[in-house]
């Protein structure tokens, strides 16, 4: 399973909260309007379901609105809400992943649980950004260089740049979960 493909597989929307989210994160003061407009309610009510898919409070969705949600499911694509979780993650379990050298398999590593410390957590947003503008291969290769370093500055206790450059994360033979 590629990058993407797991990062596609981990960042689908569970319910509106996911998708209020990421339209609120992408679109910025303008999500209450976009959310307004898709399910034909009001900004204000828009603004109050920000506030309650953010955990500020708010309200949520009432059963009357309940059949015009799809709407809201449609507005956030999948390059969106995979933007969305990299700006968000706190940790990445990337547990057994195939890595390459030069185009050869180099075989499998563990790599587990990684914490988002201060530099991958620059370059998952970068990597969210090129996401964004459909540079997926620019993506996948931050991203492989984002949790290399996190396994060879947490786990092995290397420096963060050491696989840089020198081995890629070709697949996720586990799956990838962000938290």
């Amino acid at each position: 399973m590629s990058i993407y493909q797991a990062l596609k597989d981990t960042a689908s929307a569970r319910d509106w909260r996911d998708v209020v989210r990421a339209v609120h994160r992408s679109a910025g003061r303008g999500a209450s309007r976009a959310i307004a407009e898709a399910v034909g309610v009001s900004t204000t009510t828009a603004r109050r379901w920000i506030a309650k898919a953010e955990g500020r409070g708010g309200q949520a969705p009432s059963q009357r609105v309940a059949g015009r949600m799809e709407a809201i499911m449609d507005m956030a694509d999948d390059d969106m809400m995979i933007a969305d979780a990299l700006m968000s993650a706190q940790a990445i379990d990337c547990g057994v992943v195939k890595v390459v050298y030069d185009g050869r398999d180099q075989g499998h590593r563990t790599i587990g649980l990684l914490t988002v410390d201060g530099p991958m957590q620059a370059e998952l947003q970068q990597a969210a950004a090129l996401i964004m503008e459909g540079d997926h291969a620019g993506a996948e290769q931050l991203i492989s260089d984002a949790l290399l370093g996190g396994y060879s500055s947490q786990r092995a206790r290397d420096s963060r740049d050491i696989l840089r450059g020198t081995l890629k994360i070709s697949a996720f033979r586990t799956g990838l979960h962000i938290m």
